[in-house]
């Protein structure tokens, strides 16, 4: 099914694509012509110019032609993965000689259970409850529990080590 939509809405995108570039095309061949017109008719272009600005102009026609070109090739691998995405997608038949058993004809002919598209919405995100001031009354007490739950005390600093700034 979705394989189906992706072939037309990549059919869409290569019609656009054709549609303008030909009318691009077009723009180009007609200022090309009137270019070249223009530097027939008048005496004051040097030749070298001429022959500069036609240079140019086959180069652009040659590059347009690459990249479309290019944009073909492109149209038609994004085809080509839909195509095999949709052949991976179908599931495999069984031979006759497999369906030997009414059992496995009964299990091979049922349809596969639908089921409905994975989720890939982004999970909300859980925030922590805020946590509840203790009363310093009940805060001693817990603080004498922590410090009675370290077992090595922390070893005093170099009398050294006090007094330079870090």
């Amino acid at each position: 099914m979705y394989t189906k939509m992706m072939h037309r809405a990549v059919a869409y995108q290569k019609a656009a694509f054709d549609t303008s570039f030909s009318i691009m095309a077009a723009f180009q061949d007609h200022g090309c012509e009137m270019m070249k017109t223009g530097f027939e008719k008048s005496r004051f272009v040097p030749e070298g110019s001429t022959k500069m600005c036609s240079y140019w102009m086959d180069f652009i026609k040659q590059n347009r032609a690459n990249c479309k070109e290019y944009m073909d090739n492109g149209f038609d691998r994004i085809n080509d993965f839909f195509q095999t995405a949709d052949l991976d997608a179908e599931p495999a038949k069984a031979s006759p000689a497999e369906e030997t058993t009414p059992e496995a004809a009964a299990t091979t002919s049922k349809a596969p259970p639908k089921t409905a598209a994975p989720d890939t919405s982004p999970e909300p995100v859980k925030t922590a409850a805020p946590a509840k001031k203790a009363s310093p009354a009940k805060a001693a007490p817990a603080a004498k529990k922590a410090a009675s739950k370290k077992a090595a005390p922390a070893k005093p600093k170099a009398a050294s080590q006090k007094n330079t700034p870090q």
